[in-house]
């Protein structure tokens, strides 16, 4: 893989974490998934380090051993999500009956573990309201 430079590569700080917006070319032909941000979702690292994409339009699990990059095409309003390099399992949930992404979270904590799962908006709005921050108290109390 060729070496990412710092004109290849910005840094943003995140609620969470350290994010990599690339510039929207990718630096070779090895791309495993590459979706809009209206599609992509971004499930997790498990504890073998392997990450877990979801093409919510096809219902498609992919697991990878890459993190994803966003990037802002050329004259696109919405950020996109690639993943570069092999995919280790794909699994379209639309072939399994009772399986749903929430199942396959379960799946994966059962036989591998979670190292990161993302906390969801809504869960990070419970748990600001839930505090005992006093400009929350202040919020609740209105």
């Amino acid at each position: 893989m060729a070496r990412e430079t710092d004109a290849d590569v910005t840094t943003t700080p995140t609620s969470v974490e350290r994010e990599k917006i690339a510039n929207s070319e990718a630096k070779n032909g090895d791309i495993a998934l590459e979706l809009s941000g209206s599609w992509y979702g971004y499930i997790g690292q498990d504890s073998e380090g392997a990450y877990h994409h979801m093409d919510s339009r096809t219902m498609t699990i992919f697991v990878t051993e890459q993190d994803r990059e966003r990037f802002l095409p050329d004259g696109a309003g919405l950020f996109w999500f690639r993943v570069e390099g092999p995919v280790i399992q794909t699994v379209c949930l639309e072939h399994y009956p009772n399986k749903n992404l929430e199942n396959w979270k379960d799946f994966v904590d059962m036989k591998r573990g979670w190292s990161e799962l993302p906390v969801s908006a809504v869960d990070q709005l419970t748990q600001n309201l839930e505090s005992d921050d006093p400009i929350t108290d202040q919020i609740q109390t209105r």
